[in-house]
């Protein structure tokens, strides 16, 4: 095999290399990954919403019940201290204080009844939550297991192609191998291409008739396209 047929031949190897680290780099499987680890972020966020609404719906119905506790003792003191008053305008008052209280305690009853429900739905909501999360976790594992196996695939196809590498640049002179390299990093990853019929397999541009039959007068390594630059092989 002559030298820019080797390079052509590692240009194939290195063409799939790199589209091969390409989709290692883009998996669809990665994607799914962090589609699913989204859907459990959004749970965890709502559960702790939910929970923190929870939170705040017993610390009411806490306070309500203690407030209602202070209400009732207070109670008890006016209704014994109403047995021994005398003064009409007194009672009137302490009457009226009352009557205030027992309003309050109506509406606190009223308030921790509401908060009561509210609380059993959003603890049935925490508790859906909770179980759509555990679900949500075996999709993150499985999802991850499928990235990796992906990936496993793609690295493994990476090292084949990495060994027939080396064995087709064993064919070819270190000094052009290192030019070969220099022009990959300068042209995009393509450093040699075919001529086919008056297009550049490298730029996909055509050359006149008057510039391929010059290029065939031409030493090999000295063959690139004049669009592009790169080495062309007949």
């Amino acid at each position: 095999m002559g030298v820019f047929a080797a390079l052509l031949e590692l240009q194939a190897i290195d063409t799939a290399v790199d589209q091969l680290r390409h989709r290692l780099a883009h998996l669809p499987e990665t994607a799914g990954v962090e589609e699913v680890l989204g859907r459990q972020r959004a749970l965890d966020s709502e559960r702790r919403a939910v929970q923190g609404e929870a939170d705040r719906l017993t610390n009411e119905i806490s306070a309500g019940e203690s407030r209602t506790e202070e209400i009732r003792h207070h109670l008890e003191r006016l209704n014994r201290q109403m047995k021994t008053i005398i003064a009409p305008r007194e009672a009137e008052a302490l009457q009226h204080e009352i009557d205030t209280l027992k309003s309050e305690t109506s509406d606190i009853d009223d308030r921790c009844l509401a908060a009561m429900d509210d609380l059993g739905a959003a603890e049935s909501r925490v508790a859906e939550l909770a179980r759509a999360l555990e679900s949500a976790a075996g999709e993150v594992d499985a999802a991850r297991a499928a990235e990796a196996a992906a990936a496993a695939e793609v690295r493994a196809s990476i090292e084949e192609q990495q060994r027939l590498r080396e064995s087709s640049a064993a064919g070819v002179p270190a000094a052009m191998l290192e030019s070969y390299d220099t022009k990959r990093s300068q042209l995009a990853g393509i450093a040699v291409a075919r001529l086919t019929g008056l297009s550049c397999g490298g730029c996909h541009l055509d050359i006149s008739r008057s510039e391929a039959d010059q290029l065939g007068k031409t030493a090999e390594d000295e063959r690139e396209c004049p669009n592009c630059s790169r080495w062309l092989v007949l």
